[in-house]
């Protein structure tokens, strides 16, 4: 399965853990945002979000640690494509916006985010 991981800065190393455990169970993470480093100039910021929201485009799920500005704009571009969402409970920022109670936006704590995941990779 593909997934994109939208995060705050804030939550790195929750999503660099849940990333490590997504592909050692065979999925792949479409974009690893937190890797780039845009004061380095290797990369613009144009370009980097126009790789991020291809990776959200190509994404069969989306997991949601909410936080940052554009965690949210990722997660509105996968509410209105049907991309699977899991929103990840008790996290930093999880009640900042009305938009994270929605009814397709399936509510999980961290700790069981796996459990409601296809753990297997899908056969292509």
């Amino acid at each position: 399965m593909n997934i994109y991981l939208s995060a705050s800065i804030k939550n790195i190393p929750r999503t660099i853990a849940l990333a490590e455990v997504l592909e050692t169970n065979g999925h792949l993470v479409t974009c690893k945002w937190w890797e780039y480093n845009l004061e380095d100039g290797s990369i613009t910021w144009g370009q980097l979000a126009q790789l991020e929201l291809d990776a959200v485009l190509g994404s069969d799920a989306l997991i949601f640690l909410p936080g940052g500005k554009g965690s949210h704009f990722e997660l509105g571009v996968a509410y209105a494509m049907g991309i699977d969402i899991y929103g990840v409970e008790k996290c930093e920022g999880w009640d900042s916006s009305l938009f994270h109670a929605l009814p397709n936006i399936q509510r999980l704590p961290f700790e069981e985010i796996m459990n409601h995941i296809n753990i297997e990779p899908e056969n292509e």
